[in-house]
C-alpha cells in the first residue's frame, strides 16, 4: 500500500493539528509515503508564511524546512509529467476542485494506473469525496472543508 499524502496531510508531519499523529506514524513506521513535486513548493510556501505570521520561530521554521528536505528525498515523488497536468483536465470537468487538487488527484491515479494500491490522505472535504469517487480509499482529517 502507497500512502498518497497531498500537502494538508504532508503538512501535519511538521506542524501539530489534527491528524498530525497519524502522519508522523506513518513515517515512524516506515511506510511507503507518496506525494506528487508540487507538494515540496507548498510545503515551503506554508511553512514561510507561518514564520512570517510570528507563528513559528526562525528556528523552528528552519528544522521544518530540512525535514522537508530529507522527506523528500526519502518518500516516492510523484514528477509532474504532461499526462498528469492533462488528466486534471476530465478530474476537474467531474469535481468541484481547485487545480493544485486536481493535480494532486491525478498524481495519486497515476500511481494507481501504475498497479500500486493507494489510500489518499487530505485534509479537504471535497478533495476527499472526489479522491473516494475516483476509486481511491481515502483517508480524511475533517479539518479543511470549503464550500463552492
Amino acid at each position: 500500500m502507497i500512502h498518497y499524502l497531498d500537502t494538508s496531510a504532508l503538512m501535519k508531519r511538521y506542524v501539530t493539528e489534527t491528524g498530525s499523529s497519524e502522519v508522523r506514524g506513518l513515517f515512524r513506521r516506515k511506510k511507503a509515503v507518496a506525494a506528487a513535486r508540487i507538494a515540496y513548493a507548498e510545503l515551503i510556501a506554508a511553512t514561510t508564511r507561518l514564520h512570517r505570521q510570528a507563528d513559528l520561530t526562525a528556528i523552528a521554521r528552519d528544522r521544518i524546512l530540512d525535514r522537508i528536505d530529507m522527506d523528500f528525498e526519502s518518500m516516492s515523488v510523484v514528477e509532474l509529467r504532461p499526462v498528469i497536468i492533462l488528466r486534471t483536465r476530465d478530474l476537474l470537468l467531474r469535481h468541484p476542485l481547485r487545480g493544485y487538487d486536481a493535480v494532486h488527484l491525478a498524481a495519486a491515479l497515476e500511481l494507481k494506473n501504475r498497479g500500486a494500491s493507494v489510500s489518499f490522505w487530505c485534509a479537504d472535504g471535497l478533495l476527499i469525496d472526489a479522491a473516494t469517487k475516483e476509486g481511491l480509499h481515502s483517508v480524511h482529517f475533517g479539518a479543511q472543508s470549503r464550500s463552492r
